[in-house]
C-alpha cells in the first residue's frame, strides 16, 4: 500500500477532492528516508505539482517571516482578515519589481 492510499484512507475529504479531479493527492518528497519513491517522483505531473506548491506557498512563507504574520496581534476574524490582506498585497507589491523586469 502506498503513501496516497494510506492518506486518502486517513483524510476522506483528499479522497473526495483528488477522485473528483481524477488525481492522486499530492505528497511532498522527503530529502532522507522517504515514502515517495520514484514511481511517484518520475511522473511529469509530480514536477508540475511541486512548481506549483513552490509557486503558492513562498507567499505565505514571506507572510509569516517577513511581515509578522507567525502570530497575529489582532482578534476577531474582520481584523485579521484586514491584516492578511495587507498583508498579501505588500507581498505583491514586493514582488512587483521582479514581475516587471521579466
Amino acid at each position: 500500500m502506498d503513501l496516497e492510499s494510506i492518506l486518502c484512507q486517513i483524510d476522506p475529504i483528499l479522497r473526495r477532492r483528488a477522485e473528483a479531479h481524477g488525481r492522486d493527492p499530492h505528497v511532498a518528497q522527503k530529502a532522507r528516508h522517504s515514502a515517495i519513491d520514484g514511481r511517484t517522483t518520475g511522473h511529469p505531473g509530480y514536477t508540475l505539482s511541486q512548481r506549483r506548491r513552490k509557486k503558492i506557498e513562498e507567499p505565505f512563507g514571506w507572510a509569516k517571516t517577513v511581515a509578522g504574520m507567525a502570530q497575529t496581534v489582532h482578534r476577531g476574524l474582520d481584523r485579521v482578515r484586514a491584516q492578511f490582506t495587507m498583508t498579501m498585497a505588500a507581498c505583491n507589491l514586493a514582488r512587483l519589481p521582479k514581475l516587471l523586469a521579466a
